[in-house]
């Protein structure tokens, strides 16, 4: 539970420093850099995939012509 406002002096009461929304611009920081990561990841998996598929084809296309 916080408290917003402020006192009777206008000061501000310190338990609103401590509410949830406060913290928000932290977990959508903490999104963003998850979902990069993955991104990131999921990139280099394809391009190494591909590297992985056109060596193997053209193994298979050099024994063709070898024939």
């Amino acid at each position: 539970m916080t408290w917003f406002g402020t006192d009777k002096d206008k000061k501000q009461l310190k338990s609103s420093n401590l509410s949830m929304s406060r913290f928000r611009e932290y977990s959508i920081g903490s999104l963003y850099n998850s979902a990069k990561d993955v991104f990131n990841k999921t990139i280099t998996d394809v391009v190494s995939t591909y590297e992985d598929i056109a060596s193997k084809t053209k193994e298979i296309i050099d024994k063709i012509n070898v024939k």
